[in-house]
């Protein structure tokens, strides 16, 4: 009875001290998640980025980041602030901003050009100093590995829909898109896959490389089963770029070339197989368009729509390809120009469907040279960070193809996502540049 009575006080005692300990443990959680608050919401910040919940997100989870920041970092902002003029990525980016609102002046109406450059570079004001001043360079990778994750997520959540295990409003087995239009989610979806398969083969440990493999072949097959034909070009296209970036240092390894294409191929070849039903039948049907457009001059379907376009922007882009229209100007001349052609069977639009010609009608070479230089000088300060300059240059290249015949940077939430991407590797870039000094990246 003795010996019993003491186990039960011996097991009560270590119940009691694990219990406490547990305690102990939640409220140092509990600490940590409080004393780093602004780490811990920006991560959130940009896991629910992507997904676009609801109308209002994006400025309301913004103010807070924002608030979030001025608490943190108020004694060093003003200091911290001069970061930006010194890395020249943002200050070409910067530069091109700048330009577009100088294009309104030259606008038929500079109050609507005003209106809708604020629609999406309000956020870029807000978001360049917050990030770029208060990141380290793991916080900044971590941002962007979090991203990768949200397009995964994403990319799962529309395989259920496809495998019918549940729909969403708008969206079944047939279109399984998700919450998000398809010309968006499928962005994410060839980023994801592309991004993270460099994140798992450049990975050291077995777990992570097994992780982000997997997150990369939820994103193709998602990109797959969604049936974006731009998309998935741009994702073909841009692995080929990817291959030649990546053997270009042994061009003479035509063996190891040759195998990578050939997989790419191969695995290209079974997916169209195995829906070939859905994904020919839009390759062929967007052919038979072209083919009636280019005989007889008349437009019909989304393809012929977009022959149109294209035709519409080098007219316009002729005419202004110096400076452009200005904001807005150029919609309302595409307008024009469909209202008055007879065999434009398609309806009225104010897009070009084309991210070049968008910039390029509206702002002109010049402001398409800074907009490119921008990013172009960013891969180039990433150059010496192998795995983010492959990723950087899977998200742009992307982005670049996707851009022929899609708006991605004036698209939301795209545009967020877009600018967030930019600064996060500006930050990794920014880093590496003053570690390694100036001369060693110059």
């Amino acid at each position: 009875m003795r010996n019993y009575t003491f186990f039960l006080s011996k097991s009560s005692y270590s119940f009691r001290t694990n219990f406490c300990d547990q305690g102990v443990h939640m409220k140092s959680l509990f600490y940590t998640i409080y004393e780093d608050r602004f780490k811990f919401f920006l991560y959130f910040y940009f896991f629910v980025m992507p997904w676009n919940f609801f109308k209002a997100q994006m400025g309301v989870l913004t103010l807070i980041l924002l608030l979030l920041w001025i608490e943190k970092f108020r004694k060093n902002i003003f200091i911290n602030l001069k970061k930006i003029v010194e890395f020249k990525p943002l200050i070409i980016l910067f530069a091109f901003i700048l330009y577009t609102y100088v294009a309104s002046l030259w606008s038929d109406s500079i109050k609507e050009a005003l209106e809708h450059l604020n629609q999406f570079h309000k956020y870029y004001f807000l978001l360049i100093p917050i990030l770029f001043t208060s990141l380290s360079e793991t916080e900044a990778k971590n941002s962007i590995k979090v991203l990768i994750v949200s397009f995964a997520s994403y990319s799962f959540f529309s395989l259920l829909i496809y495998l019918n295990v549940f729909s969403v409003e708008g969206s079944n087995y047939t279109n399984p898109k998700g919450i998000l239009a398809y010309a968006i989610a499928t962005q994410y979806m060839a980023i994801g896959a592309l991004s993270a398969f460099f994140f798992g083969i450049f990975s050291q440990s077995k777990q992570s490389k097994i992780f982000f493999l997997t997150l990369s072949l939820i994103c193709f097959l998602a990109l797959v089963v969604n049936n974006s034909r731009t998309s998935q070009l741009a994702f073909l296209l841009s692995s080929i770029t990817l291959l030649l970036f990546f053997y270009k240092a042994s061009l003479f390894r035509v063996k190891a070339l040759l195998f990578s294409i050939s997989s790419l191929l191969i695995v290209f070849a079974f997916s169209f197989y195995l829906i070939k039903d859905m994904t020919l039948k839009r390759y062929t049907q967007a052919y038979d368009q072209f083919q009636i457009a280019l005989e007889n001059d008349v437009y019909e379907g989304a393809f012929g729509a977009r022959l149109f376009f294209n035709k519409a922007a080098i007219e316009i882009f002729s005419d202004n390809f110096v400076f452009g229209t200005g904001p807005v100007d150029n919609y309302h001349l595409l307008r024009n120009m469909q209202t008055n052609h007879p065999h434009f069977n398609h309806h009225i639009t104010s897009s070009f469907h084309s991210q070049h010609f968008e910039i390029l009608t509206g702002y002109g070479l010049v402001g398409y040279s800074l907009f490119a230089a921008s990013i172009l000088s960013l891969l180039y300060y990433l150059r010496h960070e192998r795995l983010y300059f492959f990723v950087g240059l899977s998200i742009f290249t992307t982005f670049f193809f996707i851009s022929f015949a899609n708006y991605t940077i004036l698209k939301k939430p795209v545009t967020y996502i877009f600018i967030s991407f930019f600064i996060l590797l500006a930050v990794v870039a920014y880093r590496q540049y003053t570690q390694k000094g100036h001369n060693d990246l110059t």
